[in-house]
């Protein structure tokens, strides 16, 4: 399977919105610098592996509905409260 960037950056806009985290929000949560979050959520950038494990448990989520493996679902987008 190839990695299919603009879905990767789809599902990552609606996993962060359906957290309710803004970008800056996301970038702290994933513990990644805020410039290069952006250029990532924006398609300029493909994270490494350690990067997308970040984005991963920054959400709530494994890799595989991040990169379109596994489809989203309603419920792994609408925010959990904890």
């Amino acid at each position: 399977m190839e990695f299919d960037q603009a879905v990767f950056c789809e599902n990552l806009i609606k996993l962060r919105e359906g957290k309710g985290y803004n970008k800056y929000e996301m970038s702290i949560q994933a513990d990644i610098h805020y410039s290069y979050y952006l250029a990532i959520e924006n398609g300029k950038m493909v994270p490494n592996f350690k990067r997308l494990i970040s984005i991963a448990n920054a959400l709530d989520t494994d890799i595989s509905h991040l990169l379109g493996h596994k489809p989203l679902s309603k419920e792994d987008i609408v925010k959990k409260e904890i």
